[in-house]
């Protein structure tokens, strides 16, 4: 088999992202598995909140054939894409798209059926730069649930979230690049870019920037719960024998508060 030869000039940006920040499987897995532990009964409805090309979405739908999707968000460009590339009629890889509905809309303001589980990964959430704002999106998340509804979403902290840096991860024919600005310390609010560089030298620059909060975990678990959810569960990632995130979560009280980690909340309605 051919390599796939990116270039700067020829890459889609939104390929590149898929494939080196986003594992859907692996989320939608873990969101059942809870889901089913917590409330013994299967989720058929998922909304996505900050969708961008609703992988996620397609993902769900895939997992079962009474299973439907809601994907939110504001770019009418990358959910164009997102269609395009899970949900064409044909496509035997992709999801069906009479079960996915799409919502060019603010988060804080959707109204649609209530799910039975909604996301935000990605940590997309941290787009909110002060409690009020985050205060009211978790209200509108916690609105939108079923009466036995579950919100998730992914968080991420440790010392060196703080600290400026630059992370390079090697793709199959790219180089992921995350460079992490500093962080102010009255206000929390940093810069964070991806950059994507190519084997022939190419590069592409701030691809995706993001004017975050750098949010701690438990004032992000307060939040949740003067939202009104009534239990937040923390599920910690474990570490491989290198040192790395291992992609296995465990449900933890107490937590050892390691240079860089990452969890899940999971707030149940």
């Amino acid at each position: 088999m051919t390599r796939h030869r990116y270039t700067a000039r020829t890459v889609d940006p939104h390929e590149l992202y898929e494939k080196s920040v986003q594992d859907p499987a692996a989320d939608v897995a873990l969101m059942i598995r809870w889901f089913e532990r917590r409330r013994r009964r299967v989720p058929l409805v998922l909304r996505e909140d900050f969708a961008g090309t609703a992988w996620m979405c397609a993902e769900w739908i895939r997992s079962d054939p009474a299973r439907r999707a809601v994907g939110v968000d504001l770019s009418a460009a990358t959910m164009a894409w997102g269609r395009r590339r899970h949900f064409r009629p044909g496509n035997p890889d992709g999801a069906d798209p009479r079960r996915m509905r799409w919502l060019r809309l603010d988060v804080r303001s959707a109204r649609v059926p209530r799910a039975d589980l909604t996301c935000a990964f990605n940590f997309s959430w941290c787009v909110f730069l002060d409690r009020p704002a985050l205060l009211r999106y978790f209200k509108a998340a916690q609105r939108g649930l079923a009466a036995d509804g579950l919100f998730a979403l992914d968080i991420h902290g440790g010392p060196t979230s703080f600290t400026p840096g630059r992370d390079e991860r090697r793709m199959g024919g790219f180089t992921y690049v995350w460079d992490q600005g500093a962080v102010d310390p009255i206000t929390h609010r940093t810069l964070r870019r991806i950059h994507f560089e190519f084997p022939d030298g190419s590069r592409r620059r701030n691809v995706y920037r993001y004017d975050w909060r750098v949010w701690t975990l438990p004032e992000t678990r307060e939040a949740l719960l003067d939202a009104g959810f009534r239990r937040v569960d923390v599920l910690w990632e474990l570490y491989d024998k290198n040192g790395e995130g291992s992609g296995i979560f465990r449900h933890v009280e107490h937590a050892k508060n390691d240079d860089s980690w990452v969890a899940y909340l999971l707030a149940w309605k």
